[in-house]
């Protein structure tokens, strides 16, 4: 409770903070229940991420990871792929 979270994107050469809607900086406070989640939105790629909590103290803790943005066509092949080769191998195995 009371955690400042704030979320950063790589544009390439530095990690930018997020904005809202209206341009103003995305930090967020976390409430009584402990519990946190936003919704961010991603381009197609690699998306670098970092996310900042800070403790009313002014202690941080910084999170670097990364998050693939696939075409929603392509998750579709996979899926059917997939379905195909596990048909294939039933098959093969009765």
């Amino acid at each position: 409770e009371g955690v400042n979270v704030s979320f950063y994107l790589f544009d390439g050469e530095k990690y930018a903070q997020c904005k809202n809607a209206d341009g103003a900086a995305s930090t967020y406070t976390i409430g009584t229940s402990g519990v946190f989640y936003r919704q961010l939105s991603l381009a197609e790629g690699a998306n670098r991420i970092c996310v900042r909590a800070e403790a009313s103290d002014g202690t941080y803790q910084l999170e670097y990871f990364t998050i693939n943005v696939v075409q929603n066509g392509l998750i579709v092949n996979i899926s059917t792929f997939s379905l195909e080769m596990q048909s294939k191998l039933n098959g093969w195995l009765n």
